[in-house]
C-alpha cells in the first residue's frame, strides 16, 4: 500500500513540466495565502492538499484534468469556496499549537491530512460507523461493512482497526442496551485481534450481559492465558463461577 510520502511523490511525476506549462505565473482571487506567494510555493501547497484529499485540480478550479485552460481564479465550484474556509480553519488551529508550552520534541503540523487522510471528505470514525450501522441496518450489514473498508483501507490511516476501533462500538452498542449487536461486534473483535487480552475479556464481559455464562468462562480464561495480570478478565472470571444468584 503506497504511503502518503509516495503519494505525493506520484504526483509531482505527474504534474511534469507540461502540465505545469499551463499554470500561470501570477495568481488573483487569493484570499488565504499571501498575495505575493512565489508560484513555485503555491503548487506545492496545492499539491500538497489535493494528495491529502485523494483529488485532482479539477475538484476545486474550473477546467479539465490537464489543466489546459483552467480557469483557477473562478469561485464557481463549491469546493473551492469551502476548502478556502477549511483553511482559514487549518490556520487557525495551526496558530494555536503554535502558542502551546514548548515541549523536548516537535509538535505535529497541522494540516488537512489530520482529518482527511486522502479521502475527499473526513473519514467517520469507526466505532460510530459501525454502531449507527447496526443500529440502522443490522449488525450483519456493520459487520459486512467493516470487512469491506479492512480490505480497501487497510494501512492508509483512514479508519482505526485495531482493537480499540471494534472495541467502542462495542461498547456503544451495550450503552444503547443493543446486546446481541455488541455480542456480534465482540465476536468479530476476537476473530481479528485473537491474541489481544483485553478483546477476549470484553467478549466475557458481554456474554455475561447476555447469560452465556459457561462462554464467558472461556473467554475470560483466554484472555488471562495472553495475560495473566489482566485485573478485568480476572473479575469476570470470578463473576462467572460464582454461584448464579
Amino acid at each position: 500500500m503506497p504511503t502518503r510520502t509516495t503519494v505525493l511523490a506520484l504526483s509531482l511525476t505527474v504534474l511534469s513540466l507540461p502540465v505545469e506549462a499551463q499554470i500561470p505565473d501570477k495568481f488573483t482571487n487569493l484570499h488565504v495565502f499571501p498575495k505575493d506567494i512565489a508560484k513555485g510555493e503555491l503548487v506545492m501547497k496545492m499539491r500538497e492538499i489535493a494528495t491529502d484529499l485523494g483529488v485532482r485540480c479539477h475538484n476545486c478550479h474550473v477546467g479539465p484534468d490537464n489543466l489546459e485552460g483552467m480557469d483557477f481564479a473562478s469561485d464557481e465550484k463549491a469546493t473551492k469556496r469551502a476548502a478556502r474556509e477549511m483553511l482559514r480553519m487549518v490556520q487557525s488551529v495551526g496558530a494555536v499549537v503554535k502558542s502551546l508550552p514548548a515541549r523536548d520534541e516537535p509538535r505535529q503540523s497541522i494540516g488537512c491530512y489530520n482529518c482527511h487522510r486522502g479521502a475527499q471528505r473526513p473519514p467517520e470514525r469507526l466505532d460510530v460507523l459501525l454502531a449507527r450501522t447496526a443500529q440502522a441496518s443490522g449488525v450483519e450489514a456493520a459487520i459486512a461493512r467493516y470487512r469491506e473498508l479492512r480490505r480497501d483501507h487497510p494501512s492508509d490511516g483512514q479508519y482505526d482497526f485495531s482493537p480499540r476501533g471494534v472495541g467502542i462500538a462495542v461498547s456503544r452498542s451495550l450503552e444503547a442496551a443493543r446486546i446481541d449487536d455488541a455480542l456480534a461486534l465482540a465476536r468479530l473483535n476476537a476473530e481479528s485481534h485473537g491474541d489481544i487480552s483485553l478483546v477476549h475479556a470484553q467478549l466475557g464481559q458481554v456474554l455475561m450481559r447476555k447469560g452465556d455464562r459457561a462462554a464467558a468462562r472461556e473467554s475470560f480464561h483466554k484472555a488471562l492465558k495472553l495475560d495473566p495480570s489482566n485485573t478485568a478478565a480476572e473479575r469476570g472470571l470470578k463473576a462467572a463461577e460464582a454461584e448464579k444468584p
